[in-house]
């Protein structure tokens, strides 16, 4: 069947044919036009006509004019279809050909930038020089910090940097952490951190701790007496994302080795799509009264009803016993 389709004529090649046809038939018949007009002439001038008979030497002489005339533009035509039509159309289909080529690359080029990453940053256990120098321009110098990921004991360390730097001034600061009183959804993200090759006695001691670190993460934004909402998504997680003014930062969780982190600009599609999903998110939080707001004046006894109603056993003090003793590891991996 292809062989058959193509020992047929392509619809471009009848084109072709078609229009050599056509050029043909046109200098055929401004030929034989010509000649008839030509040969009226010449009968009217061999028979002498006397001049008394002037309609007909008129139409002796225009036929010899409009007869000459179609001859001459005939030749011409021909002559202009051999020698110039072929380079005219080549160069007009060059440069139409180009024209379409720079559109469709500009095309290609917006569509690019709206959905791939600026930056990509190399798989990593822990953020590498040039990830927290990037991250720092962007985190400082912005109006909001939203934050969307699982326990945030890492992000409540780089906060508390930040703070005695004193880069925390007039910022909004919003952040999602996963519910620690969902365990299936805390379960769900441990199988998938260990590609599902975990035994139930490891997962449940799994479990704990990260419920433990979710807690620890809370007293750190506690004790930065600064003003925070957060809030608990319940979001099966397969990604992290911190958005800024200027930009996101989006780091992929499937399991295994850490995959490469993104940066995605403000301008970005895949900025306004996570921006959104926040967002809704956010709302979904509020709306099942999953929002708890931190400020500066708030109390141990204010914290301790937080803790209660997340169903945390630990006291306040002990949990910034463990927080204290697990810090230079958290701020390694920051």
């Amino acid at each position: 069947m292809d062989q058959l389709h193509n020992n047929q004529p392509s619809r471009i090649e009848i084109l072709k044919e078609n229009s050599k046809l056509t050029h043909w038939r046109f200098a055929i018949l401004g030929i034989i036009i010509s000649i008839i007009l030509i040969v009226i002439w010449i009968i009217l001038e061999f028979f002498k006509l006397p001049e008394r008979l002037t309609w007909l030497n008129f139409v002796g002489v225009f036929c010899q004019t409009i007869g000459t005339s179609i001859f001459a533009s005939v030749i011409f035509y021909y002559l202009f279809s051999a020698l110039s039509e072929k380079k005219i159309i080549k160069n007009v289909s060059e440069e139409a050909s180009k024209a379409a080529v720079d559109y469709a690359t500009d095309q290609i080029a917006k569509r690019f930038d709206e959905v791939m990453p600026h930056k990509i940053y190399p798989k990593t256990s822990k953020p590498q020089e040039e990830y927290n120098r990037d991250f720092d321009k962007n985190a400082i110098p912005s109006q909001i910090y939203n934050f969307l990921g699982d326990n945030g004991k890492f992000t409540s360390t780089r906060l508390y940097q930040y703070k005695i730097s004193g880069n925390l001034l007039n910022k909004t600061i919003n952040l999602l952490l996963l519910d620690p009183r969902e365990t299936d959804y805390i379960e769900a993200r441990i199988r998938t951190d260990y590609k599902y090759s975990i035994n139930e006695k490891d997962l449940r001691q799994k479990i704990l701790e990260y419920r433990q670190d979710t807690f620890i993460a809370l007293v750190g934004f506690f004790d930065l007496k600064i003003k925070i909402s957060i809030g608990f998504h319940h979001e099966h997680l397969v990604f992290r994302y911190e958005i800024f003014d200027d930009g996101m930062f989006l780091t992929y969780k499937i399991g295994g080795e850490a995959l490469n982190s993104f940066f995605y600009k403000c301008n970005s599609f895949m900025y306004g799509a996570f921006l959104t999903h926040y967002n809704q998110v956010f709302d979904s939080c509020d709306g099942l009264g999953n929002i708890y707001h931190f400020y500066p004046k708030m109390t141990d006894n204010d914290f301790q009803k937080i803790l209660k109603d997340l169903k945390c056993e630990i006291s306040i003090d002990e949990l910034r016993n463990i927080r204290n003793s697990k810090i230079n590891e958290i701020r390694n991996c920051v």
